[in-house]
């Protein structure tokens, strides 16, 4: 009985967190028609005379950060979505969403001043972009065609986690920016990767 109760209390918390991204193998996270906004903006600083490349990529709201103690039950249920989708276009999907909610949640860290939690919140966001390039490409290998859409995504998306990475470094103390820098190669490697597939 006791075990029923407990099961039935983990299925409220993690319902009450909120729901990840839905991914379902009808249709996409994001379909080509959607991505106007992730187009590529320069922007020309007036002091320096620098152009500065930002994306217009919207990242998703982090939910529950890593700094809280109901966060544990998230990994968990993350975890359970990840291991329930079994379509590995819808996998790379389900990966760059995970990866930007928590490149979005290391900016909400950093602003709360929770530096190591940051740094290793950037680390987790770079290991799961790597599942997702890695995945696609294991998928190309086997002859499959990849749908433009997702390398347009990783594309537009690495390129935020470039510019949030810079910003990063740019307030970090010396302690940080070795490790900034370090993730900051991690995806102009992953970018360079999933540009191979441009043609």
């Amino acid at each position: 009985m006791k075990k029923i109760i407990l099961a039935f209390f983990g299925l409220l918390v993690m319902i009450s967190l909120g729901k990840p991204g839905t991914v379902s193998s009808a249709t996409p996270l994001e379909t080509p028609s959607k991505l106007e906004n992730q187009v590529q903006a320069v922007v020309q600083d007036s002091d320096t005379d620098t152009q500065v490349t930002k994306t217009e990529y919207v990242l998703p709201y982090p939910g529950i950060l890593p700094d809280h103690p109901l966060y544990i039950v998230k990994q968990l249920r993350d975890r359970i979505m990840e291991w329930l989708i079994s379509d590995p276009i819808r996998k790379i999907e389900y990966y760059i969403l995970q990866s930007d909610k928590l490149i979005n949640a290391a900016v909400f860290l950093n602003d709360k001043g929770n530096a190591v939690l940051t740094e290793k919140t950037v680390s987790e966001s770079n290991m799961l972009m790597d599942k997702a390039v890695t995945l696609t490409t294991e998928f190309s290998k086997q002859g499959k065609t990849i749908p433009a859409y997702i390398i347009e995504k990783i594309g537009n998306s690495t390129g935020k986690h470039k510019e949030v990475i810079g910003g990063l470094i740019e307030t970090a103390k010396e302690a940080q920016k070795t490790a900034y820098q370090a993730s900051l190669e991690k995806v102009n490697a992953l970018e360079s990767t999933i540009g191979s597939f441009v043609k």
